[in-house]
């Protein structure tokens, strides 16, 4: 008995190292990770279903010491991952429908979409050396699900029944965790429950993710803000509420658009308190200025178009479309702009400016893309900084790059937002700098 609760201790020193740690390095978190304490709970021996020895309900995490030791002297990243995979499930809500679903494939689903989310993150040193082969079949399950989430993952493994095998037989390279405890919370002692019991409050306990989450993505803006991040520099990475698609619509919208300044205006004056001042003091006018928005509407944006790989004719053209629709319909957008379009593989291979829709369209129809070179970012950099230099803009509001590779990026941050859309289904889409937003965006998304 003194051993065990040695190991307890021990166990609970570990877990609270692996909680600081992914507090220091995503502060955004710290909510969700204070959110379940520490169970401890030993193996049921007589159906010997426990093997992993991790689990959560949204209200605990459960743990066996011994798993938890024998992973921290194996690799002590092992226990960091175990933490945030856990957390993330309930972070995307994967345990509170678990009871409708068919639940080998949801396993397989919700593991394989938080691991996707994990390796997203980029945090180098929680890799662990499998973490190779768990991107090569991540990308195959991309390739066939159309997506890395769990929704997309679980549809397909249901509508191709006799195909799914092909991707569940990597099931144990995702699996971190029990997910029967989201079937109960009645854990008596240290003791597992069975998973044929109805999960009491799951509603509440659902709400109350619900709630975590929003906080959660209220934190993260908050972090980009006092970082000096670009917005959706970390949001674009840790995509909550992964269960719908990220809408490109709402991300250009908050990506071009400031908000509305209020300042006053030493040149106008409200008159109702001029007449009262001379009619009070005779010739004592009170002066009270009047307040003015400024005009936040976009006149000056960059469009970049990588020319180097596969992002063909076709698709350009849909998001071309696609973007000037979403900027155009924007009260936010003047009549008459200044957007440039820059075609570019290892260098400027073609640059046009528009002004409004009439040239845009003729621009449209008869596009011809020239490049088809290496990839290479910083020509369209260096020639964004020129035209700035030679004052060709007011105001410029931002950059977007349409690329689909890996390219070399300059190592000046640029005095504008910056954005790199990937089409495609991308879970294997490059990394770009910090001060960058990296969005990746199924081909569909440009879809009429």
């Amino acid at each position: 008995m003194e051993t065990d609760k040695q190991a307890e201790a021990l166990a609970a020193e570990v877990m609270q190292g692996a909680r600081d740690q992914i507090v220091a390095r995503m502060p955004y978190l710290n909510r969700a990770l204070f959110a379940m304490p520490v169970r401890f709970y030993a193996p049921d021996h007589e159906t010997d279903e426990i093997t992993l020895g991790y689990g959560c309900d949204g209200t605990y995490l459960y743990v066996m010491p011994q798993a938890v030791l024998r992973d921290a002297d194996r690799n002590p990243m092992l226990v960091v991952r175990a933490y945030l995979h856990m957390v993330l499930h309930c972070l995307f809500f994967h345990g509170f429908q678990y009871v409708t679903l068919d639940r080998d494939a949801w396993d397989f689903a919700a593991d394989a979409a938080v691991e996707a989310a994990v390796l997203n993150l980029g945090w180098k040193e929680i890799e662990v050396p499998e973490d190779a082969e768990r991107f090569a079949q991540l990308t195959a399950v991309n390739d066939a699900c159309k997506g890395v989430t769990a929704e997309k993952i679980y549809s397909w493994l249901i509508h191709h029944p006799d195909e799914k095998w092909k991707l569940m037989r990597h099931e144990p390279l995702f699996r971190r965790d029990v997910h029967e405890f989201w079937l109960t919370r009645d854990v008596e002692g240290r003791k597992y429950a069975g998973r044929d019991k109805a999960y009491p409050a799951k509603a509440q306990v659902s709400d109350r993710w619900k709630k975590l989450e929003q906080a959660t993505e209220n934190q993260i803006q908050s972090f980009e803000k006092t970082q000096g991040y670009q917005p959706g520099t970390v949001s674009s990475k840790l995509k909550l509420n992964r269960r719908g698609s990220y809408d490109y619509s709402t991300f250009l919208r908050k990506f071009a658009v400031s908000g509305e300044q209020v300042s006053l205006s030493p040149d106008e004056f409200d008159y109702i308190y001029y007449t009262y001042g001379m009619s009070l003091y005779g010739n004592m006018p009170l002066i009270e200025p009047l307040e003015y928005r400024e005009d936040t509407r976009i006149r000056d944006f960059v469009i970049a178009i990588d020319t180097s790989g596969s992002v063909q004719g076709a698709l350009v053209k849909a998001f071309l479309k696609k973007t000037w629709e979403i900027l155009s319909s924007s009260k936010n957008f003047f009549e008459q702009v200044n957007v440039h379009v820059i075609q570019c593989d290892a260098k400027i291979q073609k640059e046009v400016t528009l002004h409004n829709q009439s040239e845009f369209q003729e621009y449209l129809k008869n596009i011809e893309l020239q490049g088809f070179g290496g990839t290479d970012f910083r020509p369209v950099f260096a020639r964004v900084r020129q035209l700035m230099d030679a004052h060709a803009f007011r105001n410029l509001r931002g950059l977007l790059y349409f690329t689909d590779g890996k390219g070399i990026f300059p190592e000046e941050v640029p005095p504008y937002q910056t954005a790199f859309i990937f089409a495609g289904n991308g879970f294997a889409a490059p990394s770009v700098p910090p001060w960058a937003i990296r969005l990746v965006l199924p081909e569909t998304e440009f879809e009429a």
